[in-house]
């Protein structure tokens, strides 16, 4: 995620297929999303640098993003290990969008968080 860029916390964290350049998947959760990246909670690290697929549905009903991304940082909660904060938060730059998808992703972000209850 670019300083300048839209980007919005999810509410609810929404679920992610993630392939890593092994070949091997794991279901993760993103928790916040902008048009050039997205924010994940990792059950183990990935190393900065390595490529991997994301697919995910943007709430409440879509689009479906099916992009290849580039670990840029992971982190874990300040005062802790990433085995007491259970996750390692990781950002993950998201390239070879098509126009559309960008669009989506801009449009999706700079949308208001309806905190109603």
């Amino acid at each position: 995620m670019l300083e300048s860029e839209p980007w919005r916390d999810l509410p609810i964290p929404v679920p992610v297929d993630l392939r890593r350049s092994d070949g091997s998947t794991t279901l993760e959760y993103a928790v916040n999303v902008s048009p050039g990246g997205i924010c994940l909670h990792l059950k183990f690290p990935i190393p900065e640098g390595e490529r991997i697929w994301v697919e995910f549905t943007l709430p409440p009903s879509g689009p479906t993003i099916r992009a290849e991304g580039r670990v840029v940082w992971t982190s874990w909660e300040e005062g802790g290990t990433a085995e007491e904060a259970g996750f390692y938060e990781t950002g993950v730059q998201l390239g070879g969008l098509d126009a559309e998808v960008a669009r989506q992703l801009t449009a999706y972000a700079k949308q208001p968080i309806d905190r109603r209850r």
